[in-house]
């Protein structure tokens, strides 16, 4: 399980309580998912998801609010 110290306040990593491998299966799961709902792609095989090394420390993630001139 990773520790990220702004896990309580971001929305980020929805995995983040579970083992990495785990997060690993449930990413190919879904990806799998996605694929299945076209019938072009459903016949896609998904390979498994690969794990990241190091698992921490390069993930980024910005959220950009962007409003006309005088709307905010």
């Amino acid at each position: 399980v990773i520790d990220c110290p702004h896990a309580a306040r971001c929305s980020g990593c929805t995995r983040l309580a579970q083992p990495y491998e785990a997060q690993l299966v449930d990413k190919t799961r879904e990806a799998t998912r996605h694929l299945q709902r076209f019938n072009e792609l459903a016949h896609v095989e998904v390979a498994q998801c690969d794990g990241a090394a190091p698992v921490v420390g390069y993930r980024t993630r910005a959220k950009l609010v962007v409003a006309r001139a005088g709307d905010g």
